[in-house]
């Protein structure tokens, strides 16, 4: 059974990832591989699952992804002002180009000799990234952590031009306790090439 996923997986590789049915089918069967790999929850298994579920609420899949957005949030709202810019940068890199999914991913591919274009190639991955985008719009990860009870995904205008992506990334964070009357802090994050952009807005 197993050899017959990677097989399927090694089919699929060869083409080009850049439709809904391609993407669920592709995360479907990596996600039956993880299966029988016993491994700890990782990015991979939550992003896959994500492709599955409009919501994910189990925590062991989402608290190591939102307990990172929490860090940078967190010091948002204690300060008034933002975080560093590092801390920013690396926040805004995982929002524009789901760069965990894309390390994850790779890693799982090399690991089991199948084609690595996917994650290996920017064209490919971009294209792979809106197709998926559209199974996980308007989908939340929910985990109350410190300062942020849940996420949600969607997409908006791009404002970059070119960008590496047809939309904005967008992410909606949304606060365990208002924060000066508000409820969640929204973060638009785009790339073009390797410039990124980003913009907060309370919510």
């Amino acid at each position: 059974m197993r050899l017959d996923i990677v097989k399927k997986l090694d089919r699929l590789l060869h083409e080009r990832i850049d439709t809904e049915p391609l993407v669920v089918y592709l995360l479907c069967e990596v996600r039956k591989l993880l299966d029988y790999e016993k491994v700890p929850p990782t990015p991979l298994r939550m992003f896959c699952n994500w492709a599955l579920h409009v919501d994910l609420t189990y925590p062991n899949s989402t608290r190591p992804f939102i307990q990172d957005v929490d860090s940078v949030v967190a010091a948002i709202v204690a300060s008034g002002t933002t975080a560093t810019l590092t801390a920013q940068r690396a926040l805004v890199q995982e929002f524009a180009t789901f760069d965990s999914f894309r390390i994850d991913l790779l890693d799982f591919l090399s690991r089991h000799g199948l084609p690595t274009d996917l994650c290996v190639r920017d064209d490919v991955w971009f294209a792979f990234l809106e197709a998926y985008a559209l199974v996980i719009e308007d989908g939340s990860l929910f985990c109350p952590v410190t300062t942020v009870d849940a996420v949600t995904f969607s997409t908006r205008p791009t404002s970059v031009t070119p960008s590496n992506l047809s939309f904005a990334p967008t992410w909606i964070v949304w606060l365990k306790q208002p924060h000066n009357g508000h409820t969640a802090l929204e973060i638009s994050a785009e790339v073009s090439g390797g410039t990124y952009a980003w913009g907060f807005r309370w919510r």
